[in-house]
């Protein structure tokens, strides 16, 4: 399931905005992190840390997605006409 959690953060009505600027993102499976890790040939250490109070968190949560400390939270940002991820690792 993926998220477009705009309106979540800003405490609106839990319905998903369509507004570009607020990017896709979603928690990666246990496979999906395995993966990622190997190809990028990395730790969770080494990735960028988000907090698991942090608000996009908190909507993914409210948005009844299951989020826990050292899940790999996985953005999607198009700009250009061309799509980017980048990783977050939840911390306490």
């Amino acid at each position: 399931m993926k998220n477009n959690i705009g309106a979540l953060v800003l405490g609106v009505d839990l319905k998903p905005i369509d507004n570009e600027l607020v990017p896709e993102c979603d928690v990666l499976s246990k496979k999906e992190e395995e993966e990622l890790l190997e190809r990028m040939k990395l730790t969770k250490r080494d990735l960028p840390k988000i907090k698991k109070n942090d608000p996009v968190v908190v909507a993914l949560i409210k948005n009844g997605v299951s989020v826990n400390v050292g899940d790999i939270i996985e953005f999607k940002r198009k700009e250009f006409g061309n799509e980017y991820s980048y990783y977050r690792v939840v911390i306490e």
